[in-house]
C-alpha cells in the first residue's frame, strides 16, 4: 500500500507589510516518488518495469520540508503547473498575470506553482511550490524516461499527476480554487471541501477535442495517437467546475453545445505579447515566405497546410515549419517534408520572434484552438495571418483571412491572393499589430479579477 506521509504544525506569522499569515509546515517522508509510481500502476495509467523504480531510488530517497503561507481571510488559490518566471514555459505569464491582481488588492490565499524564478515580482509567502526540489523531480522522471523510454510513458502526464496529488492533499480554505483542467484531483479535493472551483479553459470542451481526433482517425484510417488520458482527466475536471474562464468564443460555444450555462462562463481573453520583442522588419527577403509555428500535432492541421502547399504554383516561395512534430504525424507527413526542396522544418527555434520578421504570411491551420499565442506573436510582427474558424477570429478581426478547417483549396486561394497583392498584404500586418498594441497583460490580469469579483459577490 502506498503512503505519503506529512508532519504538520501550524503558527501564526506577520510578514513585513502587517499581514497576519497562517503557516502550514509538513515534512515530505521519502520514497515518495517510487510509491507514486506505483499508485499509479495501480489506477492502471502506466506499466513501469522495476528498473524505473530502481534508478529512482537512489535520487529519491530524502526528506524536505517547505513553508505554505496563506493570508488570513484572502479567498483564492490558483493552481498552475508552470515554472514561474521562465522565459520558455509556455504559461508562466499566463499565470503570473492571472495572479497579479488578484494579489494586489488582497484576494490570493495561495499560488501552487511546479517552481519559480528570483525574478517574480510576487511576495514568497504567496507561493507554495508542492513537490520538493521544484524542478529536480521533472528532469530526473525526464532522465529517467531517456535511459528507460516506455512506450506510452508520458513524463509530463506523471510528473503532473504528481504535482495535482499533492496539491489535492493540501489544498484548503478560502472561497475559490482557480485551475488548470489537468488537475481533476484537485477539482475533486476542493468540490468535497465544498469550495467553488474556476476551470481556466486553454481549449475547447474535452468532448469536441475527442471528437476532432476521431474524425481524423476516421478520415484517413491513419495511426493517430489519441490522448485518452488527457481527455478523460480534463472531462473530470470540468465535471466538477463551477465555473470556466475562457479565451475566445469559439470555446464558449463548444462548452454551451455541452449544457453549460452562460451564467458560468467567463471571457478572459485576449492574451497578448510585448510588441517591443514581436516587431516588424523593415528589410525582409524578397522570397515568399509562408511560416507556420506550432508543435505538430494531428490536430494542429499541418495536414492541410501540406495539401495546400502543393496547390499553389508560385516561384521563389518557401514554406517555414517552426516546431516540434509528434511521432504519429511525423511517421505519416515527415516523408513529404523532407522531400520537398521548398519546405524548411527548423524545429525548436530559440528566436521566434526572428521568423516572424522574415515571413510573408503566417498560417496557423489548426482544427482547435483555444488562443495561441503564435497569433499575436504574428500580427505584432505586422504578418498577415490565415487562420480557421476554430479559434480567436474575433481577435484577428480584419487583420488576415478565416477560412473553415480541413480545407487545403480555401488556405491556398488567400495565399495566392496575399503573394499577388502585397500592398494588402501590408496594409493587413499594420492593422494587426494595431489590434496587438490595444491589448495589454494589465487588460487580462483586470479580466480575471472582475470574474472573480463577480462569482465572490454571487457568493454572498
Amino acid at each position: 500500500m502506498i503512503r505519503i506521509v506529512y508532519m504538520c504544525g501550524y503558527h501564526s506569522k506577520t510578514d513585513l507589510y502587517g499581514r497576519r499569515s497562517e503557516i502550514k509546515t509538513f515534512t515530505h517522508i521519502s520514497s515518495v516518488i517510487p510509491e507514486i509510481f506505483q499508485k499509479l500502476v495501480n489506477y492502471q495509467l502506466y506499466i513501469l518495469p522495476k528498473r524505473v523504480f530502481d534508478l529512482s531510488k537512489p535520487f529519491l530517497l530524502r526528506i524536505s520540508t517547505s513553508e505554505c503561507s496563506m493570508p488570513e481571510g484572502a479567498p483564492v488559490s490558483v493552481v498552475s503547473f508552470s515554472h514561474l518566471g521562465y522565459d520558455s514555459d509556455q504559461i508562466s505569464e499566463v499565470t503570473y498575470n492571472t495572479v497579479k491582481k488578484l494579489a494586489d488588492d488582497g484576494l490570493l490565499r495561495a499560488l501552487y506553482v511546479l517552481d519559480t524564478e528570483p525574478t517574480v515580482s510576487l511576495d514568497e509567502w504567496m507561493i507554495e511550490t508542492p513537490i520538493p526540489g521544484g524542478k529536480t523531480l521533472p528532469r530526473i522522471i525526464y532522465l529517467l524516461d531517456q535511459l528507460a523510454p516506455i512506450d506510452g510513458f508520458d513524463p509530463r502526464q506523471v510528473i503532473s499527476e504528481i504535482f495535482d496529488r499533492i496539491v489535492a492533499s493540501n489544498i484548503g480554505g478560502g472561497q475559490i480554487v482557480h485551475l488548470f483542467p489537468e488537475f481533476q484531483h484537485t477539482a475533486e479535493r476542493a468540490k468535497r471541501e465544498e469550495l467553488t472551483t474556476v476551470v481556466y479553459a486553454r481549449g475547447c470542451h474535452p468532448e469536441e477535442t475527442l471528437r476532432l481526433y476521431e474524425e481524423e482517425q476516421s478520415r484517413f484510417d491513419a495511426d493517430i495517437e489519441v490522448p485518452y488520458d488527457w481527455f478523460h482527466r480534463y472531462q473530470r475536471t470540468y465535471d466538477h467546475a463551477d465555473h470556466v474562464f475562457y479565451l475566445c468564443d469559439y470555446v464558449r460555444e463548444t462548452f454551451i453545445e455541452r449544457g453549460f450555462s452562460e451564467d458560468c462562463l467567463f471571457k478572459v481573453g485576449p492574451l497578448t505579447v510585448d510588441p517591443n520583442v514581436y516587431r516588424p522588419s523593415r528589410s525582409k527577403s524578397t522570397e515568399f515566405t509562408v511560416l507556420a509555428v506550432s508543435n505538430m500535432t494531428p490536430l494542429k492541421g499541418t495536414r492541410y497546410l501540406l495539401d495546400a502547399w502543393d496547390l499553389i504554383d508560385i516561384d521563389e516561395a518557401q514554406l517555414v515549419l517552426c516546431g516540434g512534430i509528434s511521432d504519429d504525424v511525423q511517421a505519416e507527413l515527415g516523408p513529404r517534408i523532407e522531400q520537398d526542396a521548398s519546405i524548411n522544418h527548423l524545429g525548436h527555434v530559440d528566436d521566434i520572434a526572428e521568423q516572424y520578421r522574415q515571413a510573408s504570411v503566417f498560417v496557423h491551420p489548426s482544427l482547435t484552438e483555444g488562443f495561441g499565442k503564435v497569433y499575436p506573436e504574428a500580427m505584432a510582427s505586422e504578418v498577415p495571418v490565415i487562420a480557421t474558424e476554430n479559434g480567436p477570429t474575433e481577435f484577428i478581426d480584419d487583420a488576415g483571412f478565416i477560412v473553415p478547417i480541413r480545407d487545403p483549396k480555401a488556405i491556398a486561394e488567400k495565399l495566392r491572393y496575399l503573394h499577388d497583392n502585397p500592398d494588402e498584404a501590408q496594409h493587413m500586418g499594420e492593422r494587426g499589430r494595431t489590434i496587438v498594441e490595444a491589448n495589454s497583460w494589465e487588460g487580462f490580469s483586470q479580466r480575471v479579477f472582475d470574474g472573480h469579483k463577480t462569482i465572490l459577490k454571487n457568493l454572498q
